[in-house]
């Protein structure tokens, strides 16, 4: 049997590398597009100097919603 905390570890370490994979692999396949787009659009914003702020923001915030929700079945 596999451990809660094991399930998520491949959603985290996918998440990590690309913000929205690890959803996306959870199953929850609009919300990690959105974040992809979001996290797309926050790289083009780092010409505008404000990038630099969210880009960071973003990707921690998507591996930490990645871990923290329960996979759907």
């Amino acid at each position: 049997m596999v451990k809660k905390q094991e399930k998520h570890i491949a959603p985290l370490v996918a998440s990590l590398f690309l913000p929205g994979l690890g959803h996306i692999l959870k199953g929850e396949i609009f919300g990690g597009v959105g974040i992809i787009l979001v996290y797309s659009f926050s790289l083009l914003l780092c010409f505008l100097l404000i990038g630099f702020i969210t880009t960071p923001i973003i990707w921690i915030w998507a591996a930490y919603d990645v871990y923290n929700k329960p996979a759907k079945n």
